[in-house]
């Protein structure tokens, strides 16, 4: 119970820090921002190390802050998302940098009226595949669509369209899968 409060807090405290920037920088943002914004999240969520490392108090905090910079640049974020990075290490909150770039995504989605999808597939996608997808999407949530595309070979063959709402999976281990069940009632 107490992990769960803690959580709860954490997500308050980051949903703060995220509008506090938005409302202070959120017109200098494009919608093409948007993507390198949930690319951050994304960046976050499979590198917790990178979290762990700019807690640790013997790291100076020019090299925290040097090592942001660089994740930031390769992630093509605006150079204002220093800011918000130096200030979560100035104010020892770095362990909220995943959650805080979760809601800025969060926001800023509400804000432009899109949704983003994470697509999986067996292989890798055309642009033509790829726009299907995204026609699809739009269609069926009448909402603009952003996607994430990742390979994911344990679907033999098919596609995987999923985001915090939404789940579409039309592929080989979707049907192995109702079959089987299928077989075990």
């Amino acid at each position: 119970m107490n992990s769960i409060n803690n959580k709860r807090k954490e997500r308050y405290l980051a949903r703060r820090y995220a509008q506090a920037f938005l409302n202070v920088f959120g017109k200098k943002l494009s919608a093409s921002d948007q993507e390198n914004l949930c690319a951050g999240a994304t960046f976050f969520e499979e590198h917790r190390k990178a979290i762990f490392l700019m807690q640790l108090g013997f790291l100076e905090e020019e090299i925290k802050l040097e090592a942001l910079t660089k994740i930031g640049n390769k992630m093509g974020l605006p150079a204002i998302f220093e800011n918000l990075m130096k200030l979560l290490v100035e104010h020892k909150r770095a362990f909220l940098l995943e959650e805080v770039f979760k809601q800025l995504c969060s926001i800023f989605k509400e804000q432009l009226g899109t949704m983003q999808f994470t697509v999986k597939s067996a292989g890798e996608l055309t642009d033509e595949q790829k726009k299907e997808v995204v026609a699809f999407l739009a269609k069926e949530t009448g909402k603009n669509i952003f996607c994430i595309y990742k390979q994911d070979p344990s679907l033999i063959a098919g596609i995987h369209l999923q985001n915090e709402h939404f789940l579409w999976e039309n592929s080989i281990r979707g049907r192995l899968s109702r079959v089987q069940g299928s077989l075990k009632r």
